[in-house]
């Protein structure tokens, strides 16, 4: 059966981005690592070079790290002519990083030990192949001669037996005893140190608003957890508690590996060992909160998801640190060649004489198309770095994104779709997109008691007043918008956008904290043609419109309009106070973005027939997909930002060192104007006498 991958998630796929350089130079370190002396014949490279899937000349390669290979000329030549042979090894700092992995390898054989044991104890008659073995042997951090380093010291544990000599490679490795302080899994190990003491249980590592993820999830943990140390072995397919046994036993193994990852061929390969199903691919996508599966350069790989923090590990083991600092020596190495090819390219240039305009040009083309060479893309990211945030969820309408790293920049995210409390009364409603009691005077309690932590509030919102809904201030009933309901005045869903946003402008500038700015971004239009939304409207344009070519009318007129005016209303009621108001007018800009929008692309596209209940594919002409439309709004955000402490041309308020500066460059000015009046009177007198001449 074909396989397919999860939903995108770019910070896991990130964290699967492999560099193909560093697995080469890792596996030329291998090579070295066979000789006592750390050196070989670059012959003996070029002659392998193509088992690396390389082309050229092995020396031109390890020129590219010069801070991790060192090239040099020793021994008698191969041929036979007396001279020198060429050579390589390691540069000190690369031969200092090797043995500092290897003392970490060293080190951690107590932990690879108990790790092989753990495995071993995952298995079907506690004992595997040393040939699939060796599948595992990357993942989980054993070295090449990982059965020289662990058996000899620990023969009461471990055993190498060939129950098939006439067979090749039949050669198995088994556990001689039960250890009951390892046959702990990681979810019984959180459950032991937990405050309350709970049961076992799954932990879905989705945000809240993956809501079935999370129902499946409470579904799925309503049963016993059971341990994947069981000896309950559970017949395949015909047992309830088989799939509870495979995901356990997925979720340890993952567990025990460095990287929290692994091939899903790899896993499959298992199946009879690990008790897991024939189809494994499906099981893990039938567990979202628990595993991602990735297509990432073509090779399915699953990765566990409360193993990451964003694209980070939560923790890394030594030697998954040790390596990462090889691989940040290379990556140094690769740009010290870069710059230094440029530098002699640039040399090359001046030699044939071109003209130094012409060569800063040539220079600057150059470095754009080494920047956005895909082959520089590692690199790039090595030297330019994005400050990720900590993510956090204190509710499932309230999510906090924190910068550290001297950045102390927090961004808080509040889900308020109506700005002001709302209550959902009838799921269905007469338009059947459910009718909601709104509270217009009543700012929403998810964000109205934070506002005066802010230093910043933008406030948005327009296109959920469309749905049916109850309209109440002071506690009364005083009208609706499209209730169809008799004795009720249908007040338009204008007066809910207008009387909403005017209740949260007012609770944003009349905060306690006094110091918030207030921030209203204007309507952003939905862009449907040929229909609406729920009458097969789409967007199918592939150009945005020129100006002019499209207006703002109908309701989103009114809206931008009314919000306009109750922008302009707050700033007025606003003027004596200490909070300050500014408008975000995106609906000009916005307008004109109709080929923006993901339409029928914006989710799930190979359905098979068990997804439908999950994924319901609807033209979006709302939300924003193409890069640049909503980069705009970032964009206004900082120049607004920027703006706020200016008054014209001039700072509102001047810290005493900025005084003396701006003193310091009056005196400069007033220095140059005196030069250049006394030059230009020189210049008139001379030329004064030349004419009398």
């Amino acid at each position: 059966m074909a396989r397919w991958s999860s939903p995108k998630d770019p910070a896991l796929e990130a964290a699967l981005r492999r560099n193909r350089r560093w697995i080469v130079n890792n596996q030329i370190k291998r090579l070295l690592l066979r000789f006592p002396s750390r050196t070989a014949p670059v012959r003996l490279l070029q002659s392998r070079f193509k088992t690396l899937d390389l082309l050229g000349r092995a020396a031109n390669w390890l020129r590219k790290y010069p801070s991790c290979f060192d090239l040099f000329h020793g021994g008698a030549g191969g041929d036979g002519d007396g001279g020198e042979e060429a050579c390589f090894g390691f540069t000190k700092r690369m031969a200092a990083l090797v043995d500092a992995e290897e003392a970490a390898v060293a080190a951690s054989e107590p932990a690879m030990a108990d790790r092989l044991a753990r495995v071993l104890m995952l298995a079907r008659g506690r004992r595997l192949q040393v040939s699939k073995l060796a599948a595992l042997r990357g993942p989980l951090g054993l070295p090449d001669d990982y059965l020289l380093r662990l058996l000899p010291a620990r023969t009461d544990l471990f055993r190498l037996a060939n129950p098939y000599p006439h067979r090749r490679n039949a050669a198995e490795l088994e556990l001689l005893r039960w250890v009951p302080s390892l046959a702990v899994s990681s979810v019984e190990a959180a459950a032991a140190s937990a405050a309350d003491s709970s049961a076992p249980r799954f932990t879905c590592s989705l945000p809240p608003s993956w809501a079935k993820s999370h129902a499946k999830m409470e579904e799925f943990n309503s049963t016993p957890y059971i341990s994947p140390y069981s000896e309950r072995w559970a017949a395949i397919g015909t047992d309830a508690d088989a799939e509870k046994r495979a995901v356990a036993v997925v979720h340890e193994l993952l567990s025990l590996t460095l990287w929290k990852k692994m091939s899903v061929l790899k896993l499959e390969h298992f199946r009879r060992e690990f008790g897991l199903p024939e189809d494994t691919a499906r099981m893990l996508h039938r567990h979202p909160c628990l595993f991602y599966v990735s297509n990432r350069y073509k090779i399915h790989t699953v990765v566990l998801r409360e193993g990451y923090e964003g694209s980070e590990l939560r923790e890394k083991d030594p030697v998954v640190a040790a390596k990462d600092r090889l691989g940040e020596l290379m990556q140094e190495g690769l740009h010290e060649y870069n710059q230094r090819r440029r530098s002699d390219n640039l040399e090359k240039k001046r030699r044939r004489g071109e003209i130094e305009i012409k060569e800063e040009e040539e220079e600057d083309d150059e470095e754009a198309a080494r920047l956005d060479s895909a082959e520089k893309r590692e690199e790039r990211r090595k030297f330019y770095k994005v400050a990720k945030p900590t993510t956090s969820w204190p509710s499932s309408e309230h999510t906090v994104y924190h910068y550290g790293g001297g950045y102390n920049f927090t961004v808080l995210n509040f889900w308020a779709p109506f700005l002001v409390r709302s209550e959902l009364v009838d799921a269905d409603g007469p338009a059947h997109t459910g009718l909601w009691n709104l509270y217009l005077d009543e700012p929403a309690a998810v964000w109205a008691p934070h506002v005066p932590a802010f230093d910043y509030a933008v406030v948005s919102a327009s296109s959920w007043f469309y749905r049916p809904s109850m309209l109440y201030e002071a506690g009364r009933l005083v009208g609706c918008h499209h209730c169809l309901l008799p004795n009720v005045t249908d007040l338009t869903l204008r007066y809910a956008l207008r009387m909403a946003t005017r209740a949260a402008l007012r609770a944003v500038v009349s905060s306690d904290g006094g110091g918030v700015t207030a921030v209203l971004r204007t309507v952003s239009p939905s862009q449907y043609e040929g229909g609406e939304w729920n009458k097969d409207g789409n967007c199918v344009r592939t150009r945005p419109y020129r100006r002019g070519e499209k207006t703002l009318q109908g309701f989103e007129l009114d809206f931008h309009t009314l919000q306009v005016e109750e922008f302009e209303a707050a700033k007025r009621a606003a003027s004596g106070g200490g909070g300050r108001m500014m408008l975000m007018d995106t609906t000009e800009a916005m307008i004109r973005r109709a080929d923006a929008h993901p339409s029928r692309y914006r989710g799930w596209t190979r359905r098979k027939e068990w997804m439908k209940e999950y994924f319901t594919i609807s033209n979006d002409c709302v939300h924003w997909c193409v890069p640049g439309a909503i980069d705009a709004w970032n964009d206004m955000l900082s120049h607004i930002g920027a703006r706020e402490g200016y008054d014209g041309l001039e700072l509102r308020e001047k810290d005493p060192e900025v005084v003396a500066k701006d003193r310091l460059g009056e005196l400069m000015q007033m220095g140059l104007h005196e030069y250049n009046q006394r030059r230009h009177a020189e210049n008139l007198e001379e030329k004064r006498r030349k004419e009398e001449r």
